[in-house]
């Protein structure tokens, strides 16, 4: 029992900080939240000056026993995925910090960060070239992270 209960100490120390200061354009949705500190839902609201101003978005992010040592699940849920080269129609996001650049030193902020930074700095609003075959083969299962190995390369973001 002791050793599940490093993660949730981890946890709740970032749902504090989350809480306290999350990355701009974003806020905790603390009534879904507080269902379960192992699941988050964070609602996202795009940059202005960028294709997706005014537009919103819900990601979920799920922790596992194994936090921080192994990435959150998190992807988007809501019913407007944001169309972009690294994010599948199925929500799952193509980005190296929850794949093979993941560190037990980041935390959902950094992640969230990072995420922001992606839709800000796309310039053209497309899916990924296999989001037809990944979107079907994984609908409704976990983001398959080994996919995201740092290899995807797209000229459009």
């Amino acid at each position: 029992m002791a050793a599940k209960s490093g993660p949730m100490v981890r946890i709740k120390m970032e749902l504090k900080r989350f809480t306290e200061n999350p990355p701009h354009g974003m806020a905790l949705d603390m009534e879904k939240t507080a269902e379960d500190a192992k699941m988050w839902f964070i609602n996202v609201k795009a940059a202005q000056g960028t294709i997706y101003e005014g537009e919103e978005y819900v990601l979920r992010v799920k922790f596992t026993d194994d936090y921080p040592f192994k990435p959150p699940e998190v992807v988007f849920i809501s019913e407007q995925v944001p169309c972009n080269p690294h994010v599948y129609s199925n929500g799952h996001i193509c980005i190296s910090t929850l794949g093979n650049e993941w560190s037990p030193t980041l935390d959902i902020q950094a992640v969230c960060i990072g995420i922001l930074s992606m839709l800000s700095s796309c310039k053209k609003k497309e899916w990924p070239r296999d989001n037809d075959s990944y979107s079907a083969r994984l609908k409704d299962k976990s983001p398959d992270y080994r996919y995201f190995d740092g290899t995807y390369r797209d000229s459009q973001c």
